[in-house]
């Protein structure tokens, strides 16, 4: 359900993470020559049995479009974050998608040829973000109701791309801190923050459900808590086939600890 070369991307990062180079160059060159023999991935099979009921059940006639939209895979998500002059933006393919109200004071942008916009430097000058609209929206509520400022702590914060959001949100003089439970994942949250140009962002390795903060610690608490996944399913096909009612019932529970 989403593009071959997406898949190849995250089964040559897997590999190598399990295996070493040695695995992910060996993974890389055989589904390439796959891609070279054109051979076809399957058709799209639709959102499991149990989960399909589900939605109809509770989202009615909006059910069916939603599911559809399943089937089609998304453009790559952008968020420009500096000066960029739009015939760069154009020229790589970059075009601005319709947003909602509460994400229209952001710069997002929908790229059809990623291959071009990661070839460019816009990330690595820190001037753009993948990162898609809806992110805007828990970070949007806390902007319009003038609270990023003070001391603002983010609970769930890797990979970062929230945290950042609130930073280029923020009144002057307000103090970040970026808090998850994996110092792995923090490691590249702080990379992520020193490219975006906002080194002064802080980080702590601390369980969200569990993190002893003295009371009145924060002017703002930032909770963006784990979900099932099944929303975003265009960039996570395998979200779906991993939904029951008990780990719907796990992460309900985590994120009520949180």
């Amino acid at each position: 359900g989403i593009a071959p070369e997406s898949a190849a991307n995250v089964a040559v990062d897997l590999a190598g993470e399990l295996y070493g180079q040695g695995a992910a160059s060996f993974v890389n060159a055989m589904l390439r020559a796959i891609f070279r023999e054109r051979a076809q991935a399957p058709e799209w099979a639709g959102l499991p049995p149990k989960l399909a009921s589900r939605w109809r059940k509770n989202f009615g006639a909006a059910a069916e479009p939603a599911m559809a939209s399943l089937a089609k895979n998304p453009p790559l998500p952008l968020r420009i974050r500096g000066p960029v002059d739009e015939a760069v933006l154009a020229g790589l393919s970059c075009v601005k998608p319709p947003l909602p109200d509460w994400a229209s004071s952001f710069e997002f942008r929908e790229c059809s040829d990623p291959e071009a916009f990661f070839k460019s430097e816009l990330i690595g000058k820190g001037q753009a973000y993948v990162q898609d609209p809806a992110t805007a929206f828990a970070v949007s509520l806390a902007a319009k109701a003038g609270r990023i400022k003070g001391r603002v702590i983010d609970l769930c914060a890797a990979p970062g791309g929230k945290t950042l959001m609130l930073a280029d949100c923020a009144a002057p003089g307000t103090e970040i801190i970026a808090a998850d439970r994996s110092p792995e994942r923090l490691e590249r949250a702080k990379e992520n923050f020193l490219r975006a140009g906002h080194p002064e962002i802080k980080t702590v390795a601390a369980e969200a459900s569990t993190a002893q903060f003295a009371e009145g610690s924060f002017d703002l608490v930032f909770a963006d808590v784990p979900c099932s996944n099944t929303g975003v399913a265009r960039r996570r096909p395998d979200a779906p086939w991993r939904f029951s009612m008990t780990s719907l019932d796990k992460i309900c529970g985590l994120q009520t600890r949180i």
